[in-house]
């Protein structure tokens, strides 16, 4: 009998305990969905910088370096400025711009 009461006391307190939350969490931290690609993308600032050398220009894009005709994500560049760079896809047409700079 002892033993019966022992599994049950045992099995109580691990049902209990899924209950509790982390101690270790932080403050209003809630749990997600994972983001999709598209939420990433959309959230990332993926032009980081746009240089020149000599008459021509090349982008930096999510760590690799573009310039004037490469394909990016399906969409081809077609221009690239002194702070955006214009691209063209069957979705139509879209930019990426650079963060101005902040003045503290």
């Amino acid at each position: 009998m002892g033993k019966i009461i022992f599994v049950v006391t045992l099995l109580a307190l691990s049902a209990s305990a899924i209950a509790f939350s982390d101690p270790t969490r932080p403050p209003g931290y809630a749990q997600s969905a994972p983001k999709t690609s598209k939420t990433i993308s959309k959230s990332k600032q993926p032009l980081t910088a746009i240089f020149t050398k000599g008459k021509k220009r090349f982008a930096i894009i999510e760590d690799t370096i573009y310039r004037t005709g490469d394909t990016y994500r399906d969409a081809k560049i077609i221009r690239i400025s002194s702070d955006k760079v214009l691209l063209r896809s069957a979705e139509g047409t879209r930019q990426l711009t650079l963060i101005p700079n902040i003045k503290k």
